[in-house]
């Protein structure tokens, strides 16, 4: 029997399954159980607030027909919000789903906190927000309408911020490769000169270089040559200096040069 399967004690009376038998029982159970508590409110002394909560204590959650009843009623209700929190549950949202809808209202500059799958506070406050910049009503709580539009807005922020991810890796890349292949000229025209200045000269522009080891290793060896051949040279100058002066005195005591003298 209708009352039965709807499970309200105001509702039991014969004259209810004969006419509402032809319709979905439990979709008009919140309307037909206001049309009864509002015939029996006064005779019974009900108050409308005693009422009301009659009428919420009818309402399946699960029946979208039976909260919106209640709405439609109550649209400043006591239950409101819950009403509202129902119609939201119907939508059925998983996780991923709201993880978008949070990234959604964070891609549009409001302040969600994590974007964690679960509307805290700070989400609902971020939905009222921006329910009313779009002229909805600002409640908190989504339709279905709603729910698509900012899991799209989500999807979409997720996307772009992984295109722009890979283009800032993809110019990091090619500015690593570019520095790489100066790096590798630098150090090419130092091997062709092959000098110890060239090779400071590299170390100067890439003190950390890729072949800054190579270059500072091979300076070091260039210096080392550079150095044996300056002590040589003034090594040979030196004797020069002494076999001139050698021969200049014995010129002096002799009147000509000394056999096997040098002069320079």
């Amino acid at each position: 029997m209708f009352w039965q399967s709807c499970g309200h004690p105001l509702l039991d009376f014969p004259g209810a399954l004969a006419l509402y038998a032809p319709m979905s029982r439990c979709i008009i159970r919140g309307v037909l159980a206001l049309s009864l508590l509002a015939l029996a409110g006064p005779a019974g002394g009900q108050t409308d607030r005693e009422i009301e909560e009659l009428f919420w204590e009818s309402v399946e959650c699960e029946s979208a027909g039976q909260v919106g009843a209640y709405l439609e009623v109550y649209q400043n209700g006591a239950y409101v919000e819950a009403a509202r929190k129902c119609l939201e549950e119907q939508l059925g949202l998983d996780r991923a789903a709201r993880v978008s809808i949070q990234q959604g209202l964070a891609a549009l500059d409001y302040e969600i906190g994590a974007a964690d799958g679960l509307f805290g506070p700070s989400t609902r406050r971020a939905l009222r927000q921006w329910q009313a910049g779009k002229g909805f009503t600002a409640t908190g709580y989504l339709t279905r309408e709603q729910a698509d539009t900012l899991v799209a807005t989500g999807r979409d922020a997720v996307q772009q911020e992984e295109s722009d991810r890979l283009a800032q890796e993809a110019a990091r890349e090619e500015a690593a490769r570019q520095a790489r292949a100066a790096d590798d000229t630098a150090y090419a025209e130092a091997q062709q000169l092959d000098t110890a200045a060239a090779y400071g000269d590299y170390l100067a522009t890439y003190p950390a270089g890729l072949r800054a080891a190579e270059a500072r290793a091979r300076q070091t060896t260039l210096r080392a040559r550079e150095e044996a051949e300056r002590r040589q040279a003034d090594a040979f100058r030196r004797r020069q200096s002494d076999v001139i002066r050698r021969a200049r005195e014995s010129v002096r005591e002799e009147g000509q040069p000394a056999r096997g003298w040098i002069f320079r």
